[in-house]
């Protein structure tokens, strides 16, 4: 109900109001800065997935620039989600020239050595820490306002 009520209180305004009222760049723009942040997460997950297949560390145990058909090869992964593979290499692969046999090859970029499971600086155990079920979902109940007992449990969690 109370969704509904605020919706209601910005039924008054048209669309022509809102593009009047600001520029269509600086409302483009804006749209652009909420939906960044609304999907900020997918950046964090994906990586969270790629450090669980264990990505950084097969190419960095392969020794060399290695295809995406090798890494696949290597992942403990079904052949029919291999094709989303190519997803998860952009937060920790870098293309560098043509592999031994002539065909485009990845290496791990400067970031991503920081990724490897046995690498003393590795922020490894953080990001996955920051990301467990037990850290995140104390968030879906922060807002301030109603005291539910999902509510109390939050402020009792977090202080």
């Amino acid at each position: 109900m109370e969704k509904l009520r605020s919706f209601k209180s910005f039924r008054h305004l048209s669309n022509t109001d809102l593009v009047n009222e600001e520029t269509g760049t600086e409302l483009l723009e804006a749209q652009v800065h909420i939906w960044n942040h609304i999907l900020t997460f997918i950046n964090s997950m994906s990586l969270k997935c790629a450090i669980q297949l264990g990505i950084p560390d097969i190419i960095h145990n392969h020794g060399k620039p290695m295809t995406i058909s090798q890494l696949v090869a290597a992942l403990p992964i079904h052949q029919k989600k291999a094709s989303f593979v190519y997803r998860l290499i952009f937060f920790t692969l870098q293309k560098v020239g043509e592999t031994d046999d002539e065909q485009e090859g990845y290496v791990l970029t400067d970031a991503s050595k920081l990724l490897l499971k046995h690498n003393p600086l590795s922020v490894t155990p953080f990001l996955l820490a920051m990301l467990d079920p037990i850290m995140t979902k104390p968030w879906n109940f922060s807002a301030p306002g109603s005291k539910t007992r999902t509510q109390r449990h939050f402020t009792w969690q977090t202080g």
